[in-house]
């Protein structure tokens, strides 16, 4: 029976390539977002148009990173837009070739409000002022895929006016595990494991089903296990970690 050995490091470098890439093209978004906003805000307050018109933009940067980012943007600060207190121009894949935006209940007194002004993977970049990375969790959008928001502020006149966030599902980041996973022996046992986790000690993705995405974790229990940190780049950290045990090779 054939044993593949799990190679931390490569699986480490192939996951801070999908971040690093993604982030990208999140950075673009921002960059342009923020002097589209500023151009517009010297004559007269940004209104919700205005951040709809990014959205070929969005579906531009969504279509250049296909297979990468699985959807794609930009959720205003409350109260910044004139004419609408909140408002998400966010596109994602219908299929592995059409887009499609994504309609979210933004009424407060509606069932069902989507109340993102409180969600972590909005507040926590205008709390740091930086990048952000944050989940697994359930995507509100009606996937019911286990997923992981990147997001960055966007600032118009020293103010923080709204956040750009990008979608990855988790299951991309399994698939880097499990192709690289040894194969099972005559009786059914793994000779190698491996778990991806992120700052809050939550499985973003497993080769197992020991561990599934969401689980709290303790690290104390990969303490004898090796450990890689994902590295998306110089200035940026997601805290993620991969810890990768490899057994029954000859």
């Amino acid at each position: 029976m054939e044993h593949n050995h799990i190679e931390p490091d490569v699986i480490a470098t192939a996951v801070g390539a999908r971040l690093r890439s993604a982030f990208g093209g999140l950075s673009l978004v921002r960059d342009r977002t923020e002097r589209h906003l500023d151009s517009i805000s010297r004559d007269r307050p940004p209104q919700r148009e205005d951040l709809s018109s990014v959205g070929d933009l969005l579906q531009s940067v969504l279509n250049d990173h296909a297979g990468v980012i699985d959807g794609i943007g930009i959720a205003s600060v409350n109260g910044y837009l004139q004419d609408s207190q909140f408002w998400i121009e966010w596109w994602r894949f219908k299929n592995s070739r059409e887009l499609e935006f994504v309609a979210h209940s933004l009424n407060p007194s509606r069932d069902h409000f989507y109340d993102y002004a409180d969600r972590d993977w909005f507040t926590r970049p205008l709390s740091s002022g930086g990048m952000s990375v944050t989940g697994p969790y359930v995507d509100f959008g009606g996937t019911n895929t286990s997923t992981v928001t990147l997001a960055l502020p966007i600032v118009v006149g020293g103010a923080y006016v709204a956040v750009a966030g990008a979608d990855i599902h988790a299951s991309h980041f399994e698939d880097y595990l499990l192709s690289s996973a040894t194969l099972a022996d005559v009786d059914g046992a793994l000779s190698g494991s491996a778990l991806l986790i992120n700052s809050d000690n939550r499985v973003i993705a497993s080769n197992s089903a020991d561990h599934l995405p969401g689980d709290l974790v303790s690290t104390n229990e990969f303490a004898s296990w090796d450990s890689t940190a994902i590295n998306v780049g110089p200035t940026a950290d997601a805290g993620w970690h991969l810890f990768v045990r490899n057994t029954g090779i000859a």
